[in-house]
């Protein structure tokens, strides 16, 4: 019964749309600016107990890795100026 009851989700067109799977995110390609820290990207990570911001220069792949005491969008903000 569990087999058809597969069979039955994988070839409904309801249950596709609806699935609870996470689709696969499109890739967007993106050009290489002009100059240096004119286009960044960010993003937090919490590892080992910690919380760090790493901030990606588009320009060079240059990155760096701050440590966060706390992650709030004060603290976010000071560490990335």
């Amino acid at each position: 019964m569990s087999t058809e009851m597969r069979q039955y989700i994988e070839t409904c067109a309801t249950c596709a749309t609806f699935s609870d799977k996470q689709q696969q995110e499109s890739k967007v390609i993106t050009g290489v600016p002009p100059r240096p820290w004119q286009k960044v990207a960010s993003d937090l990570l919490a590892w080992g107990g910690n919380d760090y911001l790493i901030c990606t220069d588009y320009h060079c792949n240059f990155y760096e890795v701050d440590v966060l005491s706390e992650t709030t969008s004060g603290a976010t903000i000071a560490k990335l100026k």
